[in-house]
């Protein structure tokens, strides 16, 4: 059994702490949310680590308890979802919790649960498993895709507590805390207590590991039958085999195993069918094709292509005030390379895309559409064919007009920094204007 004792120390809090400083570096707006205390990250970074040492000590005397939550409706992922906001005193004792807890059962995880583990997990490597997958098996495969109906909001407290029990002793400190994770309160719009009935709280670092504890034994049951390869991401689920029997098996496998953990498939989300080497199916932002082929969804592909809309749009009456449509194009192009390597938020998205396509005949088309792009907002008459013929395609890439196909290459073979490093430059750049501005 786990213990309070045998996982908590000062270090793992101040591992945390290390953790939860960094984030608004890169996202200062989360920096200035605060929970029902009214206190953004600076209030509390404020206090350094007295405010950090106070907190260890009353863990260390297990005397810490969790506050009230503020709800907020925030669209998420192009949904509208509840997410619970707490102080920033509750968020790095929760993401401490989770790191702690999450390296503590990382045995008890099956291998093909891939959200919200520890290192060596996560979305890219469920996606490289999945191709993996459909490259040692020949077409056809049998295909089961499921997604849960709200399913952070749907989680049944007395299961999951259940479920926690057989891992963590219910009189010990840690249960005490996780349960406070679990049968969570929080404020509504009219600042009125409201104790929650199910759910765990979206939003927050130990919602995602409570998520996996949830789905556990289901992982563990789909494991062990042989010929059926399943892949969990959060409440995403792909199930691919080779045998109409097992299919049925898992099929109705499945079913009980929602009915027992009270949870609803989304309907419209429910996919069950035979693919072939040329057929396809759409999961994770990916198509995958029964040969093992990968390209970008429609909806993916799209979202790509915004960003450079919008990155040459912010710009668009600086760009219209140049007269020479030749000099109109070169900044537009600085626009368009500088979207794709200075922004670092741009950069994360498109890179990650591009990693998980191997369709350089979709990129062939997204690099001939950002010339085209270029062009249409260099000599203002839309998307004419006969815009080569005054810019030619050869001049854009002299100007520097970047090509998707090539950054997809160097990305495959670790030529491009990550995010992290971009970003690193860009500070560095900042600073070196600031000391030298002329």
């Amino acid at each position: 059994m786990i213990s309070w004792s045998n996982i908590y120390c000062e270090a793992e809090l101040y591992k945390a702490a290390v953790a939860l400083y960094t984030r608004p570096i890169f996202n200062w707006k989360k920096a200035l949310s605060s929970g029902v205390d009214q206190k953004n990250f600076y209030d509390f970074a404020s206090v350094g680590l007295r405010g950090i040492d106070k907190i260890h000590r009353k863990l260390r005397r297990k005397s810490f308890q969790f506050g009230n939550a503020k709800k907020i409706d925030s669209q998420f992922n192009s949904r509208m979802r509840e997410i619970y906001i707490y102080s920033w005193e509750d968020r790095l004792v929760d993401l401490a919790l989770f790191r702690m807890l999450n390296q503590a059962m990382h045995h008890q995880f099956a291998q093909n649960s891939y959200a919200y583990r520890a290192q060596g997990f996560g979305i890219d490597c469920c996606q490289k498993d999945i191709v993996k997958t459909l490259h040692q098996h020949s077409s056809p495969h049998f295909l089961i895709k499921r997604d849960i109906v709200n399913y952070f909001g749907s989680i049944d407290h007395q299961i999951l507590l259940d479920k926690l029990a057989q891992y963590i002793d219910p009189h010990d400190y840690l249960f005490k805390l996780l349960e406070q994770r679990v049968r969570f309160s929080y404020e509504d719009e009219a600042q009125t207590k409201v104790d929650s009935v199910v759910g765990v709280p979206f939003g927050t670092s130990i919602a995602g590991l409570l998520a996996n504890i949830y789905f556990t034994k289901l992982d563990h049951q789909m494991k062990v039958i042989k010929g059926l390869k399943y892949f969990r991401y959060a409440d995403d689920f792909l199930i691919l085999c080779r045998d109409q029997k097992l299919f049925n098996l898992a099929k109705g496998l499945f079913a009980d195993e929602l009915i027992e953990l009270k949870l609803t498939s989304k309907k419209s989300h429910e996919i069950n069918l035979e693919i072939g080497e040329s057929e396809y199916f759409d999961h994770l932002g990916v198509r995958f094709f029964g040969s093992g082929h990968t390209k970008l969804t429609v909806e993916k592909q799209r979202k790509i292509q915004n960003l450079f809309k919008y990155a040459l749009r912010r710009k668009k009456s600086k760009i219209l005030k140049i007269k020479d449509p030749h000099k109109r194009a070169k900044l537009a192009v600085t626009l368009i390379k500088e979207a794709l390597e200075k922004g670092m938020r741009n950069v994360g998205i498109i890179d990650y895309y591009l990693r998980h396509s191997k369709d350089e005949a979709q990129l062939k088309s997204l690099d001939l559409w950002l010339a085209q792009l270029v062009l249409k907002f260099s000599l203002g008459n839309g998307n004419k064919k006969g815009n080569f013929k005054k810019i030619s395609f050869q001049t854009l890439r002299k100007m520097g007009l970047p090509s998707l196909v090539h950054r997809r290459r160097l990305l495959a073979h670790s030529k491009i920094d990550s995010p992290f490093f971009i970003w690193n430059n860009h500070q560095k750049e900042k600073g070196a204007k600031a000391f030298h501005p002329h």
